[in-house]
């Protein structure tokens, strides 16, 4: 009997493990669809209305910085600052940010750079250059 149950216990150990690594890997794809398919707001152009919906610095904390490609430089990242096609975020060793879009929200750990090339009304495309970040989704 003694052998039976612990056999059992191996075998429960063999599935809850597969288990994981199945629920893991679906997480991951599941991450990369989210971040493609998340319908927003668009990039205002020039003679076009601002865009109704755009997404937003949420949370900062540390060194956190913006670049917009119109404007060509990295300025400090401010709460509340607008976030469309073709901005940048970079936070800064031991820096955090967060960057809410829609009822998404993309947390960037320190050291990490995300650029969000398409921020509009048929989706989402951020490239994460260098370092880690984590997608939320409410």
């Amino acid at each position: 009997m003694k052998w039976l149950s612990q056999a059992g216990a191996r075998r429960a150990e063999r599935k809850s493990a597969g288990m994981l690594q199945a629920v893991l890997g679906l997480l991951a794809v599941g991450l990369g669809i989210a971040v493609a398919v998340i319908a927003l707001p668009a990039h205002a152009q020039d003679g076009a209305e601002p865009p109704s919906r755009v997404g937003r610095v949420a949370y900062l904390s540390g060194n956190v910085q913006f670049f917009d490609e119109d404007e060509g430089e990295w300025v400090a990242a401010t709460l509340n600052r607008p976030l469309t096609s073709h901005n940048s975020l970079w936070a800064d060793e031991g820096a955090q940010a967060e960057v809410g879009i829609g009822s998404a929200a993309i947390q960037l750990d320190g050291a990490t750079q995300a650029d969000f090339s398409q921020v509009d009304d048929s989706g989402v495309a951020v490239n994460i250059a260098r370092g880690s970040a984590a997608l939320q989704l409410r």
